[in-house]
């Protein structure tokens, strides 16, 4: 508190004590303590001259008021002085209002006998400084009459008290909070008049300063550590990988390598010379000119720098890299090179495998295409030369043996076809009309199997499919594959195709009455070398299918046929727009 107990009890006891035979409005006028006296009306009774120098205005024009005093002459918002308050609420006005109730040990004179003193603050003065205001009731016979009201002056020391006493506080929670890592806290004091001396109110500034500093600080500490576990990762991954990393400084020539670069040319940690030179050495001469042209390229057109080269170890071995990097630039002159390098020996030896297995069915491909595929049609050749020279009895024989060369020339046309599939580098789709396709092959499949129905149900629609080539396997494989499995004297096949305007596609549904796929051999019906009980067949048939529909963005489902058999419904995207291919 800026006032001692001593100098409140001081200012009551010299206006609550009056001399008998003293007119009790002259005492007031004269004494130098603002003072205000309201009846219990609030009417002034006394409003004496300390009181208008307070304020800048006399007792006549405060009687003539509207409204409460302090909404008529205090600038400070101060809207009701607190006689006021103390008149409507005498005993608790501290709980009604930003008041506080004075304990009663704190006087020794009390006007009006027990009511209770009460204190308020403010910045009333003409001269803005801080004024303490104390109030309390007047009884006289139980009954209350009135409230006087002293104003005593803060005095600037008492002001500069309270200010540091603010600031200590202030200062030692946002110190108190720094210690508990709030860093974001900030110091701050309210008050309408700083008496504290400049010099003390940058210590705020001061404690915000290292508030912000450390908050930095802390920021700093946990990108340090994020990009400490970035780098741990980064490293675990160039380790995984056989990956290194290398600088190349274009104005010195100097060439930083880290150690998994020079454990990828077979040095030990810091020996490698450190310069273009020295690693061109390791570069086979026949790979170094591929890797100097895209070098050069790449600083010309700034672009990422990427070769794969083969190196020769320092211990005699060699190896496959592959090099990626960027250029930096200096108005507009590359100046240094970063980048990384993975060795990829493996990956090359796995590329030659593969060609060299490509090779190897390009072969086969040849054989089953041209060898094979001729002696069989010889075989068949000869087996119809001797049903004309034999009796009828013995024709059943030669049939078998027709069917059974129809049947493995049918195998080697999708042998070579899966061959063909598996030796494309990509698939070429363009539109293909369904319906010549589709008829074609029914009719093919008619005149190689004579005993079996092959019937269309409907009109096949005239539209363009999504395909290649090779969509005439799919339909191919497909009505073979409902004749040759199938359990029945007679094997019957209906075809039908209807377009899915809403879908951008057409269904194609080719049924039979054979034996039917029990459902739990269903979803593996299409994989690769997948044969049936007593098949007979290579199990190649169906996967090409799948894989050919699968090429188109299409779909092929096997269900059941009603009521017995198999129904494979393929369903390929259409194509409205020929020119857009």
């Amino acid at each position: 508190m800026v006032d001692s107990a001593g100098t409140r009890s001081r200012v009551l006891a010299d206006g609550g004590r009056v001399p008998a035979g003293i007119d009790f409005q002259t005492l007031f006028r004269t004494i130098s303590i603002p003072t205000i006296v309201l009846d219990h009306n609030g009417e002034i009774l006394v409003w004496n001259e300390a009181q208008e120098d307070l304020v800048g205005v006399d007792r006549e024009q405060v009687a003539n008021r509207d409204g409460e005093i302090g909404e008529e002459l205090y600038e400070s918002g101060r809207s009701t002085v607190l006689a006021e308050k103390v008149l409507t609420h005498p005993h608790d006005a501290h709980e009604r209002y930003d008041t506080v109730r004075i304990a009663e040990d704190d006087y020794s004179l009390l006007v009006g006998g027990d009511a209770p003193v009460f204190e308020d603050y403010s910045t009333v003065d003409v001269s803005g400084a801080g004024v303490w205001f104390l109030a309390t009731a007047i009884y006289r016979d139980g009954e209350l009459v009135g409230v006087i009201e002293f104003t005593q002056p803060e005095l600037a020391s008492e002001r500069r008290n309270v200010e540091i006493d603010q600031l200590v506080g202030e200062l030692a929670e946002t110190l108190q909070a720094y210690q508990e890592g709030r860093f974001g806290v900030r110091a701050s004091i309210d008050s309408d008049l700083y008496i504290i001396e400049e010099e003390l109110l940058e210590l705020i500034d001061r404690t915000n300063e290292l508030g912000a500093n450390l908050e930095r600080m802390e920021e700093l500490r946990d990108s340090k550590k994020r990009l400490e576990e970035l780098n741990t990762r980064l490293q675990l991954a160039l380790e995984e990988t056989d990956t290194g990393v290398w600088e190349w400084d274009l104005d010195t020539d100097e060439l930083l390598w880290d150690e998994a670069s020079e454990r990828l040319y077979g040095y030990d940690a810091g020996a490698f010379p450190g310069s273009f030179e020295a690693f061109a050495d390791h570069v086979l001469a026949e790979d170094l000119p591929s890797v100097e042209r895209r070098i050069e390229r790449a600083m010309v057109n700034d672009k990422q720098f990427r070769a794969d080269f083969r190196i020769r170890l320092s211990s005699g071995g060699k190896r496959w890299l592959q090099s990626r990097g960027i250029v930096e630039y200096d108005d507009g002159e590359p100046t240094r090179m970063l980048g990384v390098q993975t060795d990829i020996t493996d990956l090359k030896e796995y590329e030659q495998e593969l060609e060299e297995q490509r090779d190897n069915l390009e072969v086969l491909n040849q054989i089953v295409r041209h060898d094979i595929r001729n002696k069989l049609q010889l075989v068949g050749g000869y087996a119809e030369m001797l049903r004309t020279e034999i009796g009828a009895d013995d024709r059943k024989e030669i049939e078998q043996i027709t069917e059974a060369v129809s049947d493995a020339i049918s195998i080697t046309t999708t042998t070579r076809e899966v061959m063909e599939v598996m030796l494309q580098s990509d698939v070429d789709c363009h539109p293909v009309r369904l319906r010549p396709v589709l008829e074609e092959e029914i009719e093919n499949v008619r005149s190689n199997y004579g005993s079996a129905s092959i019937g269309v149900d409907g009109s096949l629609p005239a539209v363009d499919v999504r395909a290649d080539d090779m969509l005439a396997s799919v339909f191919r494989n497909l009505l073979t594959n409902a004749i040759r499995h199938n359990d029945k004297e007679v094997p019957e096949v209906t075809v039908s195709a209807t377009g899915r305007e809403g879908h951008g596609s057409v269904l194609v549904r080719i049924a039979d009455n054979g034996p039917g796929i029990p459902d739990e051999r269903k979803p593996e019906i299409f994989e690769q070398g997948e044969i049936g009980p007593d098949s007979g067949g290579s199990g190649l048939g169906l996967h090409l299918v799948d894989t050919l529909v699968g090429h188109y963005d299409g779909e092929v489902r096997v269900e059941d046929n009603d009521p017995d058999g198999t129904v494979f419904a393929v369903e390929l995207p259409t194509v409205t727009d020929r020119d857009s291919y």
